[in-house]
């Protein structure tokens, strides 16, 4: 059974139902509830986001928390990041394979700059 992922959600508040691990990905997903539009979605999972977890998604996040998506510019040099895109209305397009993660090592009004890894667990 192929499950779209929605990744474009803006300006929610949903909690995290269930992981599940996705074949045509070979990666884990969150089975997400939005609790505005009362609607069942899927995403790509975060590494330490468990069943229960409230995920937010807007473009002023003022906390910065495991699982919350915003824009690069709202978040600090440091954080772990994943799941990328350059166009809010693109899917994502950098970072998203199974394992890998990125830093922001700075970050500005219109750049930012990320480091990128790769993890294999055996």
């Amino acid at each position: 059974m192929y499950r779209n992922l929605d990744t474009l959600k803006q300006d929610t508040n949903s909690i995290v139902i269930t992981t599940c691990y996705d074949p045509y990905r070979s990666s884990f997903i969150n089975l997400n509830f939005e609790l505005k539009q009362k609607k069942f979605f899927f995403n790509i999972a975060t590494k330490g986001v468990f069943p229960g977890s409230l995920i937010k998604s807007s473009c002023e996040i003022n906390e910065i928390r495991l699982g919350y998506r915003t824009k690069l510019k709202n978040i600090p040099a440091g954080c772990i990041i994943h799941n990328v895109t350059t166009n809010p209305n693109l899917k994502a397009q950098y970072i998203k394979a199974a394992g890998t993660s990125g830093q922001v090592l700075e970050s500005g009004e219109k750049n930012c700059k990320n480091q990128t890894s790769f993890q294999k667990n055996y």
